[in-house]
């Protein structure tokens, strides 16, 4: 995992990985449950590294490093239909 953060009305906690964002229901990781209840796929977008991950709506914000050989990082916003926890 490379970041987490809860949702403004902290009922979601999105995780990632370089390969995988995961939303979880707080209440769920609050009593030591960590199933997802939904997983993106984030392989497709070619990121260098894939670290940071914020929620807000349904726009999943996703952040990555400069790779080795680029100039720099990159700051993405999808917009997503997103269950409801």
């Amino acid at each position: 995992m490379t970041d987490a953060e809860a949702s403004p009305d902290g009922r979601t906690v999105v995780a990632r990985t370089p390969h995988v964002a995961s939303l979880h229901r707080a209440s769920d990781i609050l009593a030591g449950r960590m199933q997802a209840y939904a997983t993106i796929a984030l392989d497709d977008l070619c990121e260098s590294q894939g670290e940071g991950v914020a929620l807000q709506g349904d726009v999943l914000h996703l952040s990555s490093e400069a790779g080795p050989f680029s100039r720099g990082g990159s700051l993405l916003g999808l917009n997503c239909r997103l269950p409801s926890p």
